[in-house]
């Protein structure tokens, strides 16, 4: 049983609240990153904070920020660690909603009656597959259509009197 057809079918609202947190989680990660990219390179304010790597953590920021004396720099490496706070406690968001609908999907599969595991099966699964095959067959033959008809609107593009009076426009210049 695979646990994606018990989450639809039982825990659709847990999904979206952790494709939420994994949006919020991505969208963090997305603001860090450009921070760090803007204000990296030779003369950048959290140059100096990266470890030998090149990445930056906590540690090495807050330490940066205790030895700095520039207050630019220590607003930008202020700034950085806010952004990677963010983004942890994103993470962890994700994790422990992650871990939460994991154990939600663990405990409910062994409860579900007979009939209706049977039903999850076969409709859910079987029947979703069969039906994007299906689908699959069908968009494959109607571009395999689509494309015929595309080579035989190219090869009849010309009409037959068109045809003709090249012929006989020709037919004149080669008799001259």
């Amino acid at each position: 049983m695979p646990p994606s057809l018990v989450i639809t079918r039982y825990f659709a609202d847990k999904q979206a609240a952790l494709d939420e947190l994994q949006s919020k989680f991505e969208t963090a990660t997305q603001e860090l990153e450009s921070f760090v990219e803007e204000n990296s390179g030779e003369d950048g304010l959290v140059e100096e904070a990266k470890n030998e790597k090149g990445n930056l953590s906590k540690k090495g920021i807050t330490d940066r920020i205790k030895i700095s004396k520039d207050q630019e720099e220590i607003e930008a490496l202020k700034k950085c660690l806010e952004l990677v706070n963010e983004e942890s406690a994103c993470k962890s968001a994700v994790k422990v909603a992650k871990d939460e609908l994991d154990e939600l999907v663990f405990k409910k599969i062994p409860t579900i009656p007979e009939a209706e595991l049977k039903k999850l099966i076969v409709q859910d699964k079987w029947f979703a597959s069969v039906e994007a095959q299906i689908i699959e067959e069908i968009e494959r033959m109607t571009q395999q259509l689509a494309n015929r008809v595309k080579t035989l609107e190219e090869r009849y593009a010309q009409t037959l009197p068109a045809l003709g009076k090249d012929a006989e426009k020709y037919t004149g210049l080669v008799e001259c």
